[in-house]
């Protein structure tokens, strides 16, 4: 997979999750499923890895994905879509649960949309 410049870190990771071929896995030393996310990038577009992180943690309290602690070792704990997170990734209308590309949207399809208003959305 690769991005776009229309597409955000948090649409991306919710894609990710969806993929079955892509290991979740949260990992030790090697972060799995961060350097898939990083991989999904271009080069010059990759985001940091506690960018990753942050977003990850983000997409938690906004109980779009979870920690799947199925095994002991917790560096094989994977990184889930709640069914939520699901329905947002699956998505593409307008979906304000992935409020990147919600507000992205937005101003493409309103462009006379005022400050205080997207502001507001946002």
């Amino acid at each position: 997979m690769t991005s776009d410049s229309t597409t955000t870190l948090q649409s991306t990771i919710l894609r990710l999750l969806l993929d079955p071929n892509v290991d979740k896995r949260l990992g030790r030393g090697e972060h799995y499923f961060t350097e898939a996310v990083i991989k999904a990038y271009s080069q010059e577009k990759k985001p940091a890895s506690a960018e990753i992180t942050q977003t990850l943690w983000y997409l938690l309290g906004r109980g779009l994905v979870y920690i799947y602690m199925w095994q002991h070792a917790p560096e094989n704990w994977e990184w889930q879509l709640t069914k939520a997170g699901i329905e947002s990734a699956k998505d593409e209308q307008f979906n304000p649960d992935d409020l990147d590309r919600y507000l992205l949207r937005l101003r493409a399809n309103v462009l006379d949309v005022s400050d205080l208003v997207f502001l507001y959305a946002k």
